[in-house]
């Protein structure tokens, strides 16, 4: 009956952590694809888990300038939320 119940706590307390099936790279790359990141297209990406989901912002470069920072324009980008599965359930465009 311990060895049940042990059993039934280590199982539980699996449960209750926050696992994510996709890491934050894979996130990013489903976002970057959806946005249409590519060598002509740059972007810059930031992902943040959230509820067992993932929350990416792609935001499209505009160019550098002379120390190499990119150049970012007002609205220029996009939003989404990402779950486990790798699907996205929301898309926000910057405005």
């Amino acid at each position: 009956m311990l060895r049940l119940l042990l059993a039934i706590l280590i199982f539980s307390a699996f449960l209750n952590t926050n696992y994510y099936a996709i890491d934050e790279a894979g996130a990013k790359a489903i976002a970057e694809k959806a946005a249409g990141c590519n060598k002509d297209t740059p972007c810059e990406t930031k992902a943040n888990p959230d509820k067992n989901q993932w929350i990416v912002s792609v935001s499209f470069i505009y160019g550098y300038q002379k120390n190499g920072s990119p150049i970012f324009k007002p609205g220029g980008w996009i939003g989404f939320t990402i779950s486990q599965d790798g699907k996205i359930v929301n898309k926000y465009e910057g405005e």
